[in-house]
């Protein structure tokens, strides 16, 4: 015996019971966001609402990235560099408080 399933009443929740947009307001850096998985976490974070600052060093890759999460509404920080370099990141850091 099959049950049919009504796909009107289904809710897009998260698992925790809240909304779509989880990280609205919040601000989520993701490092190596030019490529791989930063940039699959960057697509991610993205359409969960959440404000973005995005590292990399590759400069193409980064822009690309930050131009996609751009295209679907989100802030976006970029920066360019390698944040094991600790005085480029904390200049980053002040930025992505704001």
């Amino acid at each position: 015996m099959s049950t049919a399933h009504d796909t009107r009443t289904q809710t897009h929740d998260t698992p925790q019971g809240g909304s779509r947009k989880p990280l609205l307001g919040k601000v989520v850096v993701v490092t190596d966001a030019g490529r791989g998985f930063g940039r699959l976490l960057a697509g991610a974070f993205a359409d969960a609402s959440a404000q973005l600052v995005l590292t990399g060093r590759d400069a193409e890759a980064l822009e690309g990235t930050a131009t996609e999460v751009r295209a679907r509404g989100n802030p976006v920080l970029a920066v360019l560099g390698d944040i094991t370099d600790t005085a480029r990141y904390r200049l980053g850091t002040p930025a992505a408080s704001r």
